[in-house]
C-alpha cells in the first residue's frame, strides 16, 4: 500500500525531552514545536539519556523555527528497503502522488456525472456526410452532444437546419433505415465503436449526396486527466476551492487515522461544489416562441 502504510507499521511516536514516549507521533499539544518523533524500534533501541538529548536538540532548534531538525547520531534512523527515510532525510516515494493523481481523476469524473460543466462545452469540427453513410464518428474525447445541425451552403447561402435527436428505441422503430433524403434526424450512441471507443451519431434519412450536408455540433468533452502532475489541471479557477476541498476528502477516505474528519471534508467540499456549480451556468435571455393553433 506504499509509504503510509509502511508508516503505520513502523509505530512512530514522540518523545519527551526527560526521555520518556509520551504517546502517537502527531499527538502534541505544541503545534508549533512538536516533540521528537522516532519509530517505536529505533526508540526501544536508544538509552533513556539519547533518547533525551535528540528531544532536547528537536526542542531547542525548534524555538529558533526550524522545522526540520537532524537527529542525533545514535537516534539517527538509517536506510530501510522501501522505507520513509534515507540516511538523515525524511523521503517520500512517488505514492503519495500517484494516489493524489488517481483520486484527482475520480474528482473530474464524478464532476462530469453530476452534469453539465460549461467550460467543458467545444464546438466540433464539421463533419462532412457522404453519399450513403448513415454512421459518423463522433470526437475521441466527446461524452454527449447537447446540439446538432445540418448545415447546406455556404457564406450567404448558409442555413442551419436542427437535427431532431431521438433515442435508440424510435430508431429501432423506423420501418425503412435505408431512406435516403437530407438527414432529419439523429440517434447518438454514446457506448460508441468497440474498436475506436469512440461515440458515434446515425441519422435519418441517409444522405442522399454527398459534399452537400455538413454536420454541425456542440458537445461535451472529458475533462482532461492529471497526467503526471507537472500539467496544469484542466478547470477553471473558480472551481479550485472545490478541487482543493475534493482532493482531501477522497485521500481522507483511504488513510484510516482521517476517518473522523470524513464527513466534515465532504460537507466542505459539498459547499465549494456547489457554490462554483452555481457560477457555472449561462447566462442567457430566456425566449418564448408562441405556436400557432388552428381550432
Amino acid at each position: 500500500m506504499g509509504d503510509l502504510k509502511k508508516w503505520v507499521d513502523q509505530d512512530w511516536v514522540r518523545i519527551g525531552t526527560d526521555g520518556k514516549v509520551k504517546g502517537k507521533c502527531g499527538t502534541s499539544k505544541d503545534k508549533k514545536n512538536p516533540d521528537r518523533c522516532l519509530p517505536r524500534s529505533k526508540a526501544n533501541s536508544l538509552s533513556k539519556g539519547e533518547k533525551a538529548a535528540t528531544a532536547k536538540k528537536k526542542k531547542r532548534e525548534g524555538a529558533k523555527g526550524k522545522t526540520v531538525v537532524k537527529n542525533t547520531k545514535p537516534a539517527t534512523v538509517k536506510a530501510q528497503k522501501g522505507g520513509l527515510m534515507k540516511g538523515k532525510r525524511k523521503m517520500r516515494t512517488g505514492y503519495d502522488l500517484r494516489t493524489a493523481r488517481r483520486s484527482m481523476n475520480l474528482l473530474t469524473i464524478e464532476w462530469a456525472n453530476r452534469g453539465i460543466n460549461m467550460w467543458t462545452i467545444k464546438e466540433g469540427t464539421g463533419i462532412a456526410m457522404v453519399k450513403d453513410q448513415a454512421t459518423y464518428s463522433l470526437p475521441d474525447d466527446c461524452i454527449d452532444i447537447i446540439e446538432q445541425n445540418i448545415r447546406t451552403g455556404s457564406g450567404a447561402t448558409q442555413s442551419d437546419i436542427s437535427l431532431n435527436r431521438i433515442s435508440v428505441s424510435t430508431y429501432a422503430s423506423i420501418p425503412n433505415k435505408n431512406t435516403t433524403g437530407r438527414p432529419l434526424q439523429g440517434w447518438v450512441e454514446r457506448f460508441g465503436e468497440k474498436e475506436l471507443n469512440v461515440p458515434t451519431i446515425t441519422v435519418w434519412p441517409v444522405p442522399d449526396v454527398s459534399s452537400t450536408y455538413t454536420l454541425e455540433f456542440f458537445y461535451l468533452r472529458r475533462i482532461e486527466d492529471a497526467g503526471n502532475g507537472a500539467e496544469n489541471q484542466d478547470m477553471p479557477f473558480r472551481f479550485l476551492p472545490c478541487a482543493v476541498a475534493g482532493l482531501a476528502y477522497y485521500i481522507a477516505m483511504k488513510v484510516p487515522e482521517l476517518a473522523p474528519r470524513v464527513e466534515m471534508l465532504k460537507g466542505i467540499y459539498e459547499e465549494q461544489f456547489a457554490m462554483a456549480a452555481a457560477e457555472d451556468r449561462e447566462k442567457a435571455s430566456l425566449r418564448l416562441v408562441p405556436r400557432a393553433t388552428r381550432v
